[in-house]
């Protein structure tokens, strides 16, 4: 049965339309609202679209409006993550493929209902699981819509098909998407790597890389020496997104834009500028999707995106209220002296009923809460250890502070969020530190922390979206410091309508 738009929906679509004649655009709309129904159909009037989504699981909410719309899906999903590696007979030897056109799967008869019935990843799960690979037959599937990660825009577009618009959504994330860009190159790296290629078809080219891979990690790094051209051993023609990756970062070794760190452990290459990035968007028709965009000055000067329209809507009000602490502050240097009054306060604040969800700047900072949460938030936490009730203390930039959902049959399990300090980036962090250095150097120190205001607001707005994930929940969202008052603006909150405490 045809799923029938709601009025603001049809509207949406319209406005979307008309912008996209001459423009790109950026959509704002809250959870809830059916972003990925209004993005597809606006898609089914332009025609074959694309997709990006920051993972995997994200996939299925798309599939799922593609099949109440009646259109076809594509895409892809990670060829390491399927591969069978396979062994075939090449010259006397018996050597694993590597190679797509060289596997014996290479095959374009499998299933396009079973695809659609299953969705992409559960699909090669399956066939995977009976000893088949369906990847290379999807890279040429034709499809409505096709579905990709945020890698295969920016680094694999020849594997994109879909042209007509590229959607991104929770487009928010881009503005960590100079992420993608980093890589950290340690021996043990190499090694396993040499591990896997060694008795392949394409040994011969990869493991003299690796060689001079190592010795450039170990020694000439160190000394100051160029990183060796992987280009010159053939690596082109092996297909494997790793070593393509490590190719690329070797190549940025020396421009301004990058940073080179050596470390014991081996060495990190990271991307300063997200423009660097994102600007590749301008060459494209997009429409990003989130429901806490950064603001139209953020995304022209932050990102380099340029000629778009910035398009929000916000269908019904969230059942929020909200306080603030002025007392309180992390400001660095300030923080000691503050942190036996806002453990007392935090913990007074947990909610009888679900998850109190604390956020908090710093790994540092959530160590103070040991002992008091019910869960604090380290660098080995995993989405499945969170318990659905308790104080459960999340970092900002952290694996649960984003993305994730504390969710229970359709409503949110989050009844309180307490914002502890402002997630201003951490300078104490050497990478950190030069990516506001590289930004100060660029638009100025006032336009900088002006930009990192706007990244903070995102990451805050993020956390209290977590408490909204239907039209009927309803949260209370504590702020415990003095430098919150500017953040009402962004979340739409008048001061008069917020309680001090």
């Amino acid at each position: 049965m045809p799923v029938e738009l709601r009025p603001y929906q049809r509207e949406a679509v319209k406005t979307i339309l008309t912008d996209l004649r001459e423009h790109s655009v950026a959509f704002q709309a809250p959870t809830g609202s059916g972003k990925t129904l209004i993005a597809l159909e606006v898609a089914k009037e332009l025609g074959s679209s694309s997709v990006f989504t920051r993972t995997l699981s994200e996939y299925m909410p798309w599939e799922r409006d593609c099949r109440k719309l009646d259109m076809t899906f594509g895409g892809l999903a990670g060829k390491e993550r399927f591969c069978l590696k396979p062994q075939v007979k090449l010259d006397s030897s018996v050597v694993r493929v590597t190679q797509c056109r060289s596997c014996p799967f290479f095959t374009s008869c499998y299933s396009k209902k079973q695809l659609q019935q299953n969705g992409i990843v559960k699909y090669l799960e399956k066939l995977n699981s009976r000893g088949k690979c369906g990847y290379s037959w999807l890279k040429r599937e034709d499809a409505d819509v096709y579905i990709y990660t945020y890698p295969y825009y920016f680094f694999y577009k020849g594997l994109v098909k879909g042209r007509s618009l590229h959607v991104f959504d929770e487009a928010h994330n881009l503005m960590h998407a100079h992420d993608l860009m980093g890589i950290t190159i340690s021996v043990a790296r190499i090694q396993r790597l040499r591990k896997e290629y060694t008795g392949t078809d394409v040994e011969s080219s990869v493991l003299p890389a690796l060689d001079a891979l190592e010795s450039w990690v170990t020694e000439g790094a160190k000394s100051g020496e160029l990183p060796p051209d992987l280009g010159e051993y053939g690596l082109e023609e092996v297909e494997d997104h790793t070593l393509a990756s490590l190719s690329r970062a070797l190549e940025k070794v020396g421009d301004p834009s990058y940073r080179l760190y050596v470390t014991d452990q081996g060495i990190s290459i990271k991307l300063l500028d997200p423009a660097e990035l994102l600007s590749k968007l301008n060459d494209d028709r997009w429409l990003m999707l989130s429901g806490t965009l950064p603001s139209k000055a953020y995304m022209e000067k932050a990102w380099g995106l340029k000629d778009f329209k910035l398009v929000a809507v916000n269908p019904y009000e969230f059942k929020l209220s909200f306080f603030w602490d002025r007392d309180l502050t992390t400001r660095y240097g300030q923080r000691t002296a503050y942190r036996e009054e806002y453990v007392r306060k935090v913990s007074e604040l947990r909610s009888q009923q679900g998850i109190t969800l604390v956020l908090v700047p710093s790994y540092e900072v959530a160590s103070w809460f040991k002992g008091v949460a019910d869960y604090v938030e380290d660098k080995s936490s995993s989405v499945s250890s969170v318990p659905e009730s308790g104080l459960v203390v999340v970092v900002a930039r952290g694996k649960l502070s984003e993305g994730v959902e504390f969710v229970k049959e359709g409503r949110s399990l989050v009844k309180r969020v307490v914002i502890v300090g402002i997630p201003y980036p951490n300078t104490s962090d050497q990478y950190e530190k030069d990516e506001l250095d590289y930004l100060m150097s660029k638009v100025g120190k006032r336009t900088a922390w002006s930009l990192l205001k706007e990244e903070a607001s995102v990451i805050m707005r993020q956390a209290i979206g977590r408490a909204v994930r239907s039209q009927e929940d309803s949260a209370e969202v504590y702020l415990l410091d003095k430098r919150a008052g500017p953040f009402f603006k962004d979340m739409g909150v008048p001061l008069k309508k917020v309680r001090l405490m």
